[in-house]
C-alpha cells in the first residue's frame, strides 16, 4: 500500500472514532510552484495529527515545515515544528509528511499559519504557505 493510501486510511479511522478533521490549502510562494493541503485531525481531545501533502517538490529536497503565530503575510513566532517535507525521488513529486502535535483545532484557528521553507539553509525563503482560518 502506498504512503498516501495508508495515510488516508489512518485519517478515515481517526474520523470514524470521533476525530474532527479540518483542512487548509497551501499556496505557492517565492515562485516555487509548490502547493498542497494540510489536514488536521484531532486524535485525542488534546492532540492533533497533521498530514501535509505538497506537490511539485524538487528532488533531494528537505524542507522544514512549521506552524507559526500570525498570518502568511504577517509572519510570527514558530509554535510547532512539523516533520520536514522530504523528496528523494524525481523533481516535481508529490510528498506526504505527517506529525503528531499537542493542541486543539480551536486553539489553532484564526491566528496561525503553516509554512514550508525552501531548505534548512534557506529558512528565509518560504515556498508554500496557508492560513489556518
Amino acid at each position: 500500500m502506498n504512503r498516501t493510501a495508508l495515510l488516508l486510511t489512518f485519517l478515515l479511522a481517526l474520523t470514524a472514532c470521533g476525530g474532527t478533521s479540518y483542512s487548509i490549502g497551501l499556496d505557492p510562494k517565492s515562485a516555487s510552484n509548490e502547493s498542497g493541503t494540510v489536514v488536521f485531525t484531532e486524535s485525542t481531545p488534546t492532540a492533533l495529527v497533521v498530514a501535509l501533502t505538497l506537490t511539485n517538490v524538487p528532488s533531494n529536497a528537505i524542507q522544514p515545515t512549521h506552524i507559526h503565530k500570525g498570518r502568511c503575510l504577517q509572519p510570527g513566532a514558530i509554535l510547532e515544528s512539523l516533520n520536514p517535507v522530504q523528496n528523494s525521488v524525481s523533481s516535481g513529486a508529490t510528498v506526504l509528511s505527517t506529525t503528531a502535535i499537542p493542541g486543539t483545532l480551536k486553539a489553532l484557528k484564526g491566528s496561525t499559519y503553516v509554512d514550508v521553507h525552501q531548505a534548512t539553509t534557506a529558512l528565509n525563503r518560504i515556498v508554500s504557505c496557508g492560513n489556518i482560518e
